[in-house]
């Protein structure tokens, strides 16, 4: 999927891609202040966003989920970590995201491994540079390659300790921090997740 300054936005809004979320970085600020949420989870959505964009963190939606999981878990909220095939423009791709009350959460979505475009993230199922509903197909079909099905059959505690040597730990450290949130123990938080396992999403037909 590549886009130029003059085709149609990806992200669905019938706007030329330069009118829209060409320069969505730039209204990224003003875009979560727009949301109708807890300050904890804007703190954790920005602290993620923050960690991507200045260590151009690409390709990491499995750790990336993970970690946003278990801060918002343990700052009480009801989230579940979905993984799945997901359609963008007619694009598919493995990918892992964080659903909250049903809602999609998805920062990772805006440094991915796919040619093209960044995509701009998605909070509560909108784009933050529109602030409307995206038209992105979460869970589009049962396939998904076998090291998305290695990590749908690892708990997310076990996966992000088997990360260490990749810095998972590290990374959930500095999201953390850039969130306001600390941990007496990085190391024990995680392991209390060897339990808990990814979902595997697939639209209603």
């Amino acid at each position: 999927m590549k886009a130029s300054r003059n085709d149609i936005c990806p992200c669905g809004s019938e706007k030329k891609y330069k009118k829209c979320c060409w320069n969505w970085r730039e209204k990224w600020a003003a875009g979560i202040d727009k949301y109708e949420c807890d300050q904890d989870i804007k703190d954790i959505i920005r602290g993620t966003y923050n960690f991507i964009t200045e260590h151009d963190y690409r390709g990491g939606c499995h750790t990336i989920s993970a970690i946003m999981h278990i801060l918002l878990t343990e700052k009480g909220f009801n989230s579940v970590v979905r993984l799945g095939e997901v359609q963008i423009d007619g694009m598919t791709f493995d990918h892992s995201w964080i659903d909250l009350d049903g809602k999609v959460i998805d920062i990772a979505i805006m440094n991915t491994l796919q040619d093209g475009i960044k995509i701009p993230p998605v909070i509560f199922g909108k784009s933050v540079s529109t602030g409307k509903q995206v038209e992105y197909r979460y869970g589009v079909s049962q396939n998904i390659d076998e090291t998305a099905q290695r990590v749908l059959n690892m708990s997310i505690g076990n996966y992000l300790m088997g990360g260490v040597e990749q810095g998972t730990l590290a990374i959930m450290r500095i999201i953390a921090e850039n969130a306001n949130i600390s941990f007496a123990s990085i190391e024990e938080t995680v392991r209390n997740y060897s339990r808990v396992y990814r979902l595997k999403s697939v639209a209603p037909v």
